[in-house]
């Protein structure tokens, strides 16, 4: 290999850090017939230096060379560590300083070699799934941090009302943390309505679905003062909902601007600046805006968003969960159909979209269920496993006061992916997991 000049290579820069913070730094070696090598170092002032890795310079400008173009533009707040040698410099010339460090910090993060130490450490620190507060779902599956999540359906499928019964979970278990949701479809007092609805037992008299006792919340909301309604919600069964839901509220923030993608990160990281977050809800997916306006397709600008969620879900070591509508009659899709994962992803790329995807399926809406079902599963409503789709046998009436959602996991990147049947009370808008009973009135009122 022809003698390079390493003048400038010797000339090591450290970077001051506090006592308790190694510096990592560079040095040239000859090693195994190489003239040029690097070799890098952490070094600790109590310990002797430990040698990370050693590389051959040649390889280590080939692989900066490659990945330099997919670098973007540097972030000067994180441009706090990594601050070494000139060795960027000189294969980089024409960058930015911001963009050199940057480089730097990637590289050194990248080149550590495996370490059975390192693992067992990460996965120790490995940050815990969030419960969704129900117990069939939560044997198997957790809404994983540091992640993207989607909830999916057809329109009027239970959706947004799935996401909502979640953040209500969420709360009321994690009593330390604050919940966020972003809606892109409703006003903040018509979820809050909806949130102390769900959190409710026991609908109004006379309340035949959901509209006449979200219309009755309204006019009660409207009319009452506080004292008067704290007082209600103490004796009267209708309203402990409004009870409930006033313990957990103010850790509760519902967020009605519509922003585009990078402001809604940017109000994400405030919150998260601020307070303790369990989760991120957005709902929903496809109505985010871009940056932007631009002449991409729209696939490719759900993509990009797509990223960013992801990078910024990583990035603060929260679950993000996103709602996601798709709808089967645009793609001519047979009903019986509309949860496999295979047809979802013609719709818009798993691949990029998740780490977990659950599909929900209304009974009450559905003429066929199976398709989507593993072969294990054994339905609490026909009794028995379901192989190939199956007519739902009878009809729900539009006056019953109670369904069946089915949740199927369409996608667990860390796992099992199973389904579950859980009861909706169409009134409260709530769901929970179902018991004998349930079923037993069900299958009474099926017609």
């Amino acid at each position: 290999m022809e003698k390079k000049d390493d003048s400038k290579i010797r000339n090591k820069k450290r970077e001051e850090k506090p006592d308790d913070q190694t510096t990592i730094i560079s040095d040239r070696e000859s090693i195994d017939n190489y003239e040029d090598t690097l070799t890098l170092r952490e070094e600790d002032e109590k310990t002797h230096d430990k040698t990370i890795a050693v590389f051959d310079i040649d390889d280590i400008t080939r692989k900066l060379r490659d990945e330099i173009d997919d670098i973007p533009e540097a972030d000067m707040d994180e441009m706090d560590s990594g601050q070494l040698s000139g060795i960027i410099k000189n294969i980089f010339p024409e960058r930015t300083e911001a963009e050199q460090l940057k480089i730097n910090r990637h590289f050194l993060r990248d080149a550590e070699p495996f370490r059975l130490e390192r693992l067992l450490e990460d996965m120790k620190n490995r940050p815990e799934g969030i419960a969704t507060g129900f117990a069939g779902i939560d044997q198997h599956v957790s809404i994983p941090n540091s992640s993207l999540t989607i909830i999916t359906s057809e329109p009027r499928h239970g959706k947004s009302i799935f996401m909502m019964n979640l953040l209500l979970n969420m709360a009321s278990l994690y009593k330390d943390k604050h919940f966020l949701f972003y809606t892109y479809e409703e006003v903040k007092r018509d979820i809050e309505t909806k949130l102390i609805n769900m959190s409710g037992d026991t609908p109004f008299k006379k309340s035949e679905n959901v509209k006449t006792n979200l219309a009755r919340w309204k006019y009660i909301l409207r009319t009452k003062d506080p004292e008067e309604l704290k007082n209600l919600s103490k004796q009267e069964p209708e309203y402990t909902g409004l009870a409930k839901f006033v313990e957990i509220a103010q850790r509760i923030h519902i967020i009605d601007q519509h922003y585009d993608i990078v402001d809604l990160i940017d109000s994400i990281r405030s919150f998260y600046n601020t307070f303790k977050i369990g989760a991120a809800f957005v709902d929903f997916f496809q109505k985010i805006k871009p940056e932007k306006k631009g002449n991409l397709p729209r696939q490719q600008q759900l993509q990009d968003i797509s990223g960013y969620l992801r990078e910024a879900a990583d990035r603060m070591k929260l679950p993000f969960i996103c709602g996601a509508q798709f709808s089967a009659v645009e793609k001519g899709l047979p009903e019986y159909d509309v949860l496999t994962a295979d047809n979802i992803m013609e719709i818009w790329n798993l691949e990029w979209a998740a780490n977990l995807v659950i599909g929900l399926q209304d009974y009450a809406r559905s003429k066929f269920i199976g398709s989507n079902i593993n072969d294990s599963f054994k339905s609490k409503l026909f009794e028995h496993k379901l192989i190939k789709p199956e007519k739902i046998q009878g009809s729900f009436s539009n006056k019953d006061e109670k369904s069946i959602v089915l949740v199927k996991v369409l996608v667990n990147r860390e796992g099992l992916e199973p389904e579950e049947e859980l009861l909706l009370h169409k009134p409260l808008l709530k769901i929970r997991d179902l018991t004998d009973e349930d079923i037993r009135l069900i299958r009474k009122n099926l017609v």
